[in-house]
């Protein structure tokens, strides 16, 4: 365990050392990435914590298979059901998680975007002194600068222009990178809200569950094991449990985005063809900044159709998304 432990912490040493120094060959904006990549890490982790007790439910299930007591086999039974349903509460969170680092990759195209911004700027700056150069070069030559004075009026404007544009640039990315980060806070604590409110649903059900198996005394065998009774209402434990998730899911629609929202009132769910899994607009996400269509189309690149999509999680599925 202690090796495996070791090996682990090199890995994400390795992990952000490459993520840094990226950043220092690249674009830059190592903590931006640094969250994504730890983002996903947490990710990650969680599939490897579900897959975990998925495996520890199974081999209790093969326990009791094997055990005679009528009360260890049922209720281990309910308990199973009750665990298909925390495995898939809990594979929502994850892909939530998603959808989280997603906002985050946001923030960072826009970054991205604004460092063309910049750069243009300093390519114009450039180009104008080289200019005004050669223009104190040909004069010490005694040459004719017309026509360098022409190409250096037309440099200034393309420099004032690029400037304009940097100022706007700039101004947009901030409205992006509040918009976005608003949303992803607000999100992420809605998800652990819900995973709280539904955990609480079902280990307070396990808690009723393991109330009813029989108390028993080691010391007196003359009476012997109580008998098992309370099947039908362990079953009844069960459903009345997944009743209350599938209302608290239907709860959360009126606390969810506009978006979700009018989703839920048409219909749609989770694994809807026309819902690729992506975040809300930028236009949507935006909201009270008031900046329109034609910045978003401008700092963010286009939504990608097929490699972009977030696969959602359905329920009963045996599989995580990638």
């Amino acid at each position: 365990v202690y090796p495996k432990r070791e090996m682990d912490k090199a890995a994400q040493a390795v992990r952000r050392g490459t993520v840094r120094l990226s950043s220092t060959l690249g674009s830059g904006h190592s903590a931006l990435k640094l969250i994504i990549s730890e983002k996903k890490n947490v990710r990650h982790t969680l599939k490897a914590f579900v897959k975990a007790q998925q495996s520890a439910s199974s081999y209790v299930s093969k326990w009791a298979e094997a055990e005679e007591s009528e009360a260890i086999q049922d209720v281990v039974s309910k308990l199973a059901e009750l665990n298909v349903c925390w495995t898939e509460i809990q594979k929502e969170l994850i892909e939530d998680m998603k959808q989280n680092a997603i906002l985050y990759e946001k923030i960072l195209d826009a970054e991205k975007s604004l460092d063309q911004a910049k750069k243009q700027l300093d390519h114009c700056v450039g180009k104008e002194k080289k200019i005004k150069k050669d223009i104190e070069k040909a004069e010490k030559k005694g040459e004719d600068v017309t026509g360098l004075e022409t190409k250096l009026r037309q440099a200034q404007q393309t420099t004032e222009l690029a400037q304009a544009e940097l100022r706007g640039r700039s101004h947009e990315t901030m409205c992006i990178k509040l918009a976005y980060f608003q949303t992803a806070t607000k999100e992420y604590a809605q998800s652990l809200e819900n995973l709280a409110s539904k955990a609480s649903t079902i280990f307070k059900t396990q808690e009723k569950l393991a109330a009813l198996i029989p108390e028993t005394q080691s010391r007196d065998m003359d009476r012997g094991i109580p008998k098992y009774k309370s099947a039908q209402e362990a079953s009844a434990l069960v459903t009345e449990a997944r009743v209350q998730l599938r209302t608290s899911d239907f709860a959360s629609v009126f606390t969810a985005s506009p978006q979700a929202q009018a989703q839920a009132q048409g219909g749609g769910s989770r694994d809807n063809d026309e819902d690729d899994g992506s975040p809300p607009s930028y236009d949507a996400v935006i909201g009270s900044h008031s900046v329109g269509m034609a910045v978003a189309a401008a700092l963010l690149p286009p939504k990608e159709e097929e490699g972009g999509a977030v696969d959602a999680v359905g329920w009963g599925s045996d599989e995580f998304s990638d």
